[in-house]
């Protein structure tokens, strides 16, 4: 077996075990994520992200002011801006699911805003020596791993 596949069946178990005490609904939700072609990381991680939201309530037991409170909540925590956006994107979808299915009456996530990314981005630079050096590596790596015929590098 190859280290993917190894990988996605250990990915696999943890989504599994994540889903043991879970409700049915995020049980269906999963099944929907992985028959549209969502990973089994990012089916973790977003099953993960639900249960944190969760804490252990009822699904029926929710409410609009409860997903305001949690996005709140989420301001005081030193969260990166990625972060907090990829747990919208998260709730929205599970929010969307449960509109759709006729378990919630609306979608609780309507009308709330994704938070602007401000996290700061370093833009790579390479230069001009870092290129010269990369090309030597290159070309005497090519000539020590080459075969009979002598690959040359263009």
């Amino acid at each position: 077996m190859s280290g993917r596949q190894e990988n996605e069946n250990r990915i696999e178990k943890a989504i599994a075990v994540l889903l043991t005490d879970a409700p049915a609904e995020l049980q269906v939700w999963n099944n929907l994520m992985y028959a549209s072609g969502l990973t089994a990381v990012t089916r973790r991680d977003r099953i993960q992200k639900v249960k944190a939201f969760l804490n252990g309530r009822s699904i029926l037991d929710i409410t609009r002011n409860d997903v305001i409170q949690y996005f709140g909540g989420l301001r005081s925590k030193d969260l990166t801006d990625t972060y907090r956006t990829s747990i919208w994107y998260t709730l929205s979808s599970f929010f969307s699911y449960l509109h759709e299915e006729g378990i919630t009456p609306t979608n609780y996530m309507d009308g709330i805003k994704r938070a602007k990314n401000h996290d700061v981005r370093k833009p790579i630079t390479v230069t001009a020596k870092t290129m010269v050096s990369v090309k030597a590596n290159a070309s005497s790596d090519v000539e020590r791993y080459a075969y009979a015929g002598k690959v040359t590098l263009k």
